[in-house]
């Protein structure tokens, strides 16, 4: 048991990597761009992986589910069960499709989306229970290194053979390299840059201005724009801190502050040369009225309403109690149903009240009780970290609410998982400190 146990911790913080590999595929129009045999070959193998994929998902789903039975407490031992029978009675007919590869591994994935999104969190905290910050920290941040590390290396090899997937299928306008689902995919680049600055900005050194390029980079090329505005805000942050540093506390961050002002300078200028650009123009379009007032929330969810009013009639109306508790499934009547991309709606719809009301009561009681915690010390621990902090926070709560694919995507969830708990493990640590300071002082 301690060898199996060993060797799951081993693997914890590298679990988004493996999100992003498993999520690199790349249709045939696109690979037949190129003649090069061993990119082919490259190709091949992610499109295999690819196709097994969900598979390994729920593999990896059942070796947590078994790690936190033989190292959780009660409370953990009961979350993962009570997932486990929602999950169960969501998807109890995920045979059904079994004639059809597509639609099955499209359930299984499901599936496994239910299960990790819980089950890699309870194992997070089980093995950070009592473990030391900076130990845990170097493995949290090498964690979100090799995602940047790859996801870069993929580009570059994309972009050299003319095999990039566009972001934008319809207008075959962005880039999103070889990875499936682009709004997935640039949600969880957009969670992982406010951690590389407020590093970068508490770092002595500058490692790490070239992690906050390669992501501010692959942000305007992927050309959403949940990518260009997080981008964007969260450079002016870092700058305004630095401003309000150097004015407030006299500390001088010359190199540090000019970097991220050429970066935003860069960052606004160039993108007339990116899709993003004509994007922002065309929503704005679509959304303003005729005497000429831009309307805000269609702007922002993007036509997502008109995926609400098809679903809402069936489940609020014609469903029965049984789909009202445990969801619509996989059964639209028969795999038809889509997410209307409003995580919360998502969350009802297609898990149904129960599984609507674990995710919401388990993940809102973890951010609430990080929440207090912070707030309780904020005149004291007021700095970069609770700064990027709330606003890697905002930009989770707003991508689940307003826009999607956070909880129903991998790549963003475990990113999420992962930065969130990054966070609550510091301020968990820090904040005690004093405490025990003035109990010896006793």
């Amino acid at each position: 048991m301690k060898k199996y146990v060993s060797i799951v911790e081993r693997f914890l913080f590298y679990i988004p990597f493996f999100m992003f590999i498993l999520y690199t595929t790349v249709n045939y129009a696109y690979a037949s761009r190129t003649n090069s045999e061993l990119v082919l070959k490259i190709i091949g193998f992610f499109n295999q992986l690819f196709l097994i994929g969900p598979y390994i998902f729920l593999i990896m789903a059942l070796i947590l589910a078994i790690y936190i039975m033989i190292k959780g407490n009660s409370k953990q031992i009961i979350i993962t069960v009570i997932t486990f029978l929602g999950c169960f009675f969501t998807f109890h007919n995920v045979f059904t499709f079994k004639n059809d590869q597509a639609q099955y591994l499209t359930s299984l994935l499901f599936v496994a989306t239910y299960l990790l999104g819980i089950y890699y969190t309870i194992a997070l905290f089980i093995y950070l229970k009592d473990k030391e910050f900076k130990q845990v920290k170097k493995k949290f941040i090498a964690g979100i290194k090799t995602i940047v590390y790859y996801v870069g290396i993929i580009y570059l090899i994309a972009l050299l053979s003319n095999t990039n997937v566009p972001s934008y299928s319809s207008t075959e306008h962005g880039l999103s390299g070889w990875f499936k689902s682009t709004n997935g995919f640039g949600h969880a680049f957009v969670f992982l840059l406010p951690l590389f600055v407020s590093l970068y900005i508490k770092d002595k050194g500058y490692k790490y201005l070239f992690y906050i390029i390669v992501i501010g980079l692959i942000d305007l090329l992927i050309s959403t724009k949940a990518c260009y505005y997080g981008l964007i805000s969260t450079l002016i942050v870092g700058i305004i801190y630095l401003i309000i540093d150097f004015i407030t506390k006299r500390k001088y961050h010359y190199f540090k502050m000019v970097s991220l002002i050429i970066l935003l300078i860069t960052a606004l200028s160039i993108s007339n040369n990116f899709y993003v650009t004509e994007n922002i123009k065309q929503n704005i379009e679509r959304n303003t009225n005729n005497q000429g007032r831009v309307d805000v929330v269609n702007f922002v969810i993007s036509g997502r309403d008109r995926n609400v009013r098809s679903i809402e009639p069936y489940f609020f109306k014609e469903s029965d109690i049984f789909t009202k508790l445990f969801g619509i499934g996989l059964y639209y009547p028969l795999f038809e149903f889509i997410y209307v991309e409003l995580d919360l709606l998502d969350l009802l719809f297609s898990r149904g009240i129960y599984g609507f009301l674990l995710y919401v009561i388990f993940f809102g009681g973890i951010l609430i009780k990080m929440c207090i915690r912070v707030f309780k010390n904020v005149k004291n621990n007021f700095d970069v970290d609770v700064i990027f902090m709330f606003l890697t926070l905002g930009y989770i709560g707003f991508a689940s609410i307003f826009v999607g694919h956070v909880l129903f995507n991998l790549m963003p969830l475990t990113v999420a998982i992962m930065v969130i708990i990054y966070y609550m493990y510091e301020f968990d640590k820090r904040l005690e400190k004093p405490k025990k300071a003035k109990h010896k002082s006793k």
